[in-house]
């Protein structure tokens, strides 16, 4: 089988020099299918630094996952992303850990107060 996939670029502040972003969401549309449907989801946020709403940076990247007939599974990719990296899905191991120190160290804190760019 063979699926197509497109890179639904960036959201970034618009503030120069500040390194805020967002990845577009992508909507589940039954079945663990994600699809957009052609329309590109609003940003969910507005950058904390500076309260602005976010903008969007398009990307023309696209690639196919295939597998073939002997079970051998293929990523083939086209183009180049021409905007800044989104920020990771999963935190890092090593901000993990700060994290694990800080709310040790300040338990009173509640999740809102640490959600920062």
């Amino acid at each position: 089988g063979v699926k197509k996939f497109a890179c639904l670029g960036v959201y970034v502040c618009p503030e120069q020099g500040c390194t805020f972003r967002e990845r577009p969401k992508v909507p589940r549309r039954g079945d663990k299918k994600y699809s957009t449907g052609g329309k590109l989801p609003p940003a969910q946020k507005i950058c904390h630094v500076h309260k602005c709403a976010l903008e969007h940076i398009a990307c023309k990247c696209t690639w196919v996952k295939s597998t073939s007939e002997d079970g051998k599974k293929k990523v083939t990719h086209f183009g180049v992303h021409a905007h800044p990296v989104p920020q990771a899905i999963k935190i890092p191991p090593i901000n993990l850990k700060l994290l694990e120190r800080t709310v040790k160290d300040a338990p009173e804190l509640l999740p809102s107060m640490l959600d920062f760019g």
